[in-house]
């Protein structure tokens, strides 16, 4: 009998935030070796054509968690479905909580520092999740701070985000004028936008191209942007890689302080980017911000040229060298790629989970 994986999401799924496009990945890379399904709120979208992923999972639709008792019942039905499942893996703490009073084997995701959590989330991770459940961290430095904050280090796996490969074929979705550079993602504070056009004003025969942001941010950036920089806006996230192999040049400028979604929150100690896996399989130049946590997947001179993260002058240096120097730029892709290929695709994140199954 195969083994059967469910998944449970915490986050309303199709949207445009990071953590629905590891949640769709994940339960795809699963379903190529477990018998999956997924449990998620649903927004109204074909979930298949939003991510361009394979129909081979089930997906059990339930509605979008706006109140306590709509909470409860969506936990109360995802713990229902997944009565018969070995595996559960699980973005929601109470839906954890309560498969491990059920002594189901459950992997909780945990993205984020124990101290971010809401009072109730923080309560059931302490004293149920933390000692019941493996505990899937996104980063050695997320990992090491657990264990300082009680955890069995026996409970807690290291598993980078990661992303797919990127198909060679393809027609280019933009305009390619000269050397471009480019940044997908969001307009969050902390992402380097602003950095990105205080470089953009001191190279202007060079274009930079902003793929990502919501419609209000977006609208806020063209009215003070560089008149070289180009905002193409929300693209599905299945387009992007199309974007991502024409540019020459890739950013990832990230602050010493990185919000998500809602401007909110802090995450520049734990990170794991699927930016940056999404840059890597690219086979395109990276450069990104010095930041200790970034450094346990990128090397400098290596597979990414890491800038300080306020510094103009290291970033505009950085793009200049990579469009003096091809032969440079093209070992920088090369490497990375390799790396991505060999530790950083969905695929190898199934395999190290696998291991604790």
């Amino acid at each position: 009998m195969p083994v059967k994986v469910f998944y449970i999401a915490s986050s309303p799924i199709p949207s445009r935030s990071a953590n629905a496009v590891h949640v769709m990945k994940m339960v795809q890379a699963l379903s190529k070796v477990y018998e999956t399904k997924i449990i998620l709120q649903y927004t109204g979208s074909d979930i298949f054509d939003y991510y361009g992923i394979e129909k081979n999972f089930e997906v059990i639709k339930s509605g979008i968690v706006k109140t306590k008792a709509d909470l409860i019942s969506y936990c109360i039905k995802s713990v229902w479905h997944a009565r018969n499942s070995q595996i559960i893996i699980s973005r929601n703490l109470v839906a954890t909580a309560l498969c491990c009073v059920l002594g189901k084997k459950t992997f909780q995701e945990v993205h984020d520092a124990p101290e971010s959590f809401n009072p109730l989330a923080k309560f059931l991770f302490k004293t149920i999740i933390s000692k019941k459940s493996k505990l899937v961290c996104i980063s050695h430095a997320l990992a090491a701070h657990l264990v300082e904050w009680g955890c069995d280090p026996k409970n807690v796996i290291v598993a980078p985000d990661g992303a797919d490969p990127i198909s060679e074929s393809g027609e280019v979705p933009f305009v390619k004028n000269g050397f471009c550079v480019g940044y997908t993602g969001h307009l969050y504070a902390g992402r380097g936008i602003e950095l990105i056009k205080a470089v953009a004003e001191k190279a202007p025969d060079i274009s930079f191209h902003i793929v990502g942001g919501n419609e209000d941010d977006v609208a806020a950036w063209e009215k003070k942007k560089a008149p070289n920089m180009v905002f193409h806006g929300h693209v599905e996230h299945h387009k992007v890689g199309a974007y991502l192999k024409n540019f020459d040049v890739l950013l990832a400028p990230y602050q010493q302080k990185v919000s998500v979604e809602g401007n909110v929150g802090d995450t520049s100690r734990w990170m794991s980017p699927l930016k940056i896996f999404e840059y890597m399989s690219a086979g395109r130049p990276l450069v990104c911000s010095d930041i200790s946590v970034l450094k346990e997947v990128l090397k400098d001179d290596h597979n990414a040229i890491l800038c300080a993260p306020a510094s103009e002058a290291e970033w505009l240096n950085a793009i200049l060298a990579l469009r003096a120097d091809p032969a440079r730029a093209a070992r920088l892709a090369s490497n990375a790629k390799e790396d991505f290929l060999n530790n950083y695709t969905w695929d190898s994140r199934v395999k190290t989970l696998s291991k604790y199954f």
